[in-house]
């Protein structure tokens, strides 16, 4: 619980009130956004095809031992506003290292 707290005040940084959800591990954030695990034959598929899949190739490229995935949605008043978001964060220590974006409006 405090590792998710410490993560919502990092992320509130940006400006916006975020609940947050985690930690998660890659292949639990993969079958979130893909349904399923990723294999290498499927990532190299996506890349030719998909901007999406080139975000995500990035977002978890430089992933070091020890970072943590969080699940992130900002808050009902934000979406309210047509200012929301959700997606995945990455977090190196208490740092926020990469972010991707699954839904705004």
């Amino acid at each position: 619980m405090k590792r998710r707290a410490d993560v919502r005040r990092a992320m509130n940084t940006y400006g916006c009130r975020y609940e947050v959800r985690g930690p998660l591990t890659i292949v639990q954030v993969e079958v979130e956004v893909f349904g399923r695990p990723l294999n290498s034959g499927d990532m190299a598929g996506l890349l030719a095809r998909d901007s999406f899949a080139k975000a995500w190739n990035e977002f978890t490229n430089s992933y070091e031992a020890g970072d943590e995935f969080y699940f992130f949605q900002s808050d009902k008043r934000s979406w309210e506003k047509l200012a929301g978001s959700r997606g995945y964060v990455r977090m190196r220590k208490n740092t926020v290292v990469s972010h991707i974006v699954t839904r705004m409006n």
